[in-house]
């Protein structure tokens, strides 16, 4: 059986709510023949990376250090896709949502998941993150298949 390619792109790997939430996400599907996942950083390995990486999980990351990065990381993350051609491109938070969700677009993925992970999408927000948050927003009806608040329910 062909297994599911499923590429993970998040903006760090350092201990936090969706940091976690993707680790147990891929350990429940370490026992499955159907999936094969590997994780996307934009930034550094952090505490979670080591973690998924002694899984057997194959991390990357792209040492993103500032907004100035961003042309640089869209250009390597289409390119990531092109070469790897997942089945399901799966973002966590704004950030990555942006994009990942715009790189795998640009690859031809039709599989995109965006993970939102707050309740209050439309509520206060600071600088860069409110700026690419509202980008998401308006360009959400070209790039995403599927939105997850809950990403459990997604897989099952």
């Amino acid at each position: 059986m062909k297994k599911i390619l499923i590429s993970h792109v998040i903006i760090g790997l350092n201990v936090g709510g969706a940091e976690l939430m993707l680790m147990r996400l891929i350990e429940s599907q370490m026992n499955q023949d159907k999936f094969l996942c590997e994780v996307i950083s934009l930034t550094d390995i952090g505490s979670i990376g080591t973690q998924l990486q002694a899984m057997g999980v194959h991390v990357r990351c792209l040492n993103m250090k500032s907004a100035r990065d961003a042309p640089r990381l869209l250009m390597q993350l289409r390119a990531i896709f092109v070469k790897q051609q997942p089945h399901i491109v799966q973002t966590w938070m704004y950030h990555a949502d942006l994009l990942g969700g715009v790189a795998a677009r640009m690859a031809g993925i039709k599989g995109i998941i965006w993970g939102v992970r707050t309740t209050e999408v439309n509520g206060p927000g600071y600088g860069a993150t409110a700026i690419i948050r509202k980008a998401c927003a308006l360009l959400s009806r070209f790039v995403l298949t599927y939105v997850s608040a809950m990403t459990e329910v997604v897989w099952q």
